[in-house]
Parts: C-alpha cells; structure tokens; sequence
C-alpha cells in the first residue's frame, strides 16, 4: 500500500491540474491557435473579467497568456520547419502570426536563431537515411 501511495505520489507531482478556466484558455489555444487571438476575446466568450483570467492563467501556468501563445505557436513553427516544405512566410500565416516580422522576431527570441537557420541546422537530424 505505502508502495502505492509513493508511486502515485511521484507521478502526481509532474502532472499539473489546472482550474476549469484555465483549461478553457489551453483548449481555445490548441483549437484557434490560427486566430487572432486575445486574452481580451476569450475572457469575453469564457464571460470573466480580463484581469483575473489573466492572473489566474499565469499564476497556473508560469506564464502570461501572449508567452504562452506565442511558445506554442513556436513549437509547431518548429515542426513545421523541420517536417514540411512549407516557407517561413507561409509557416507563419498557418500557425497564426498576422505579422511575418512579428513572427520572426519572436521566433529568434524562443529559438536564439532565425527560422530559416533553425531549418537549416536541424533538418539534417530528421531527414531519412538512404541505404
């Protein structure tokens, strides 16, 4: 039993749990990620005042709401850069950056690189090899 309760213990403490509303914001994230998306726009269709949505997503999450927006649409920048013939202009427009600067520069703080060296650098690790 005390085996157990130390296993479930130990996985516990990785798994985070996050409030209803914050679960909302991660959700609305995953499935709009392509939208304009705001704090603003989704506290009013979640119909909570602006400020507390956003204190309670970074006090859950370690992170402001455009932080975390922003990361996520890096990581599938990331992916896209890496998996698919896409140009950077073209991954930016899918992954919901209404701006190419804008995505650029925030893809150079993320990464430390632009996006075109990241495809470059990176590529090489996942492309097949011909035997």
């Amino acid at each position: 039993m005390i085996k157990d309760l130390m296993h479930n213990l130990k996985y516990k403490k990785f798994k985070r749990e996050y409030s209803v509303n914050v679960q909302n914001v991660l959700k609305m994230i995953q499935e709009e990620y392509q939208e304009d998306l705001t704090l603003k726009t989704i506290a009013e269709r979640l119909h909570l005042n602006v400020m507390y949505l956003g204190q309670i997503f970074k006090k859950e999450t370690n992170k402001s709401f455009s932080q975390y927006l922003n990361h996520y649409r890096i990581k599938l920048a990331q992916n896209l850069l890496l998996h698919s013939e896409l140009n950077v202009n073209e991954i930016a427009d899918q992954i919901g950056y209404m701006s190419q600067g804008y995505f650029y520069k925030n893809f150079k703080k993320y990464c430390g690189i632009s996006p075109k060296e990241f495809r470059e650098s990176y590529q090489l690790l996942f492309e097949p090899i011909d035997e």
